[in-house]
């Protein structure tokens, strides 16, 4: 009786870290969607904009390591960097093309962590 009362702790204990898990990540990827969907927008203070992106995403970065695939996360990083690179050469649509693909990434992200059948099994 005992191993089972041990075995629902800790069952709970990971279900509990599983749905934070993918809480954490849905927040962290709308927040970065919507900062990268601000760079977009009329006012002229993009690079403040740029940098505030970044930094959200040198903060969250590390977390979401943790569980998401390494390959997508390098790959976002690069897009932050590029989005940064563009706007510095003044090349506004390339700078565009690398935001609509962040998110497109950042979608993706999402899905694959998400609590889902398809995801569990």
């Amino acid at each position: 009786m005992k191993t089972f009362i041990i075995s629902l702790v800790i069952f709970f204990a990971v279900l509990a870290l599983t749905i934070y898990n993918a809480k954490y990540i849905d927040s962290s990827s709308d927040k970065l969607t919507t900062l990268a969907e601000n760079i977009l927008t009329k006012n002229q203070d993009k690079d403040a904009k740029i940098t505030e992106l970044e930094n959200f995403w040198k903060k969250s970065k590390t977390k979401l390591e943790i569980s998401a695939n390494h390959t997508l996360i390098n790959s976002l990083g690069l897009k932050i960097k590029n989005i940064r690179f563009y706007y510095e050469n003044g090349e506004a649509l390339s700078m565009k093309r690398e935001i609509m693909l962040l998110k497109e990434e950042l979608r993706e992200l999402r899905q694959l962590e998400k609590i889902s059948f398809d995801n569990i099994f």
